[in-house]
């Protein structure tokens, strides 16, 4: 099995708005199949607790930063152009944190059963669904 090729983001690059939509970008090709969403506006991922539950849980800068690190490799340039690996930017988090409409598979609810979607439809197998906005 062959691992991704994972998306390069230049965290010296001090332009805010063009680094946060790379690591949209980065997100939303790692999000497959998707486990994190946009909840109530904000960025949320499906946790597990100790009893197996799945759950939504918000985003918060440390946790939407584990993921921003592993979506992408990010680095900085150095003398005579010389990259060295760099820590997602904190500055570029918060930014996607104020995000007003993240850009992020919308989740409305969690069920462990099977219920009817406004359109009529019944979805039987496990994961999310667009249509219903229902994982």
């Amino acid at each position: 099995m062959s691992k991704l090729k994972l998306p390069k983001i230049d965290a010296g690059d001090c332009r805010l708005s063009r680094v946060t939509e790379k690591a949209w970008k980065a997100i939303k090709k790692a999000n497959a199949p998707p486990y994190l969403f946009r909840y109530g506006n904000a960025p949320c991922r499906l946790e597990r607790d100790d009893s197996g539950v799945l759950g939504i849980h918000h985003l918060t800068l440390d946790k939407l930063r584990y993921e921003v690190a592993r979506a992408a490799e990010w680095f900085k340039l150095g003398d005579k152009n010389r990259t060295y690996p760099a820590k997602p930017p904190k500055d570029v988090i918060q930014d996607m944190l104020a995000a007003p409409s993240p850009p992020l598979p919308i989740l409305e609810r969690v069920t462990e059963t099977p219920v009817f979607s406004s359109e009529g439809y019944l979805p039987t197998e496990r994961g999310y669904f667009p249509e219903a906005r229902i994982y």
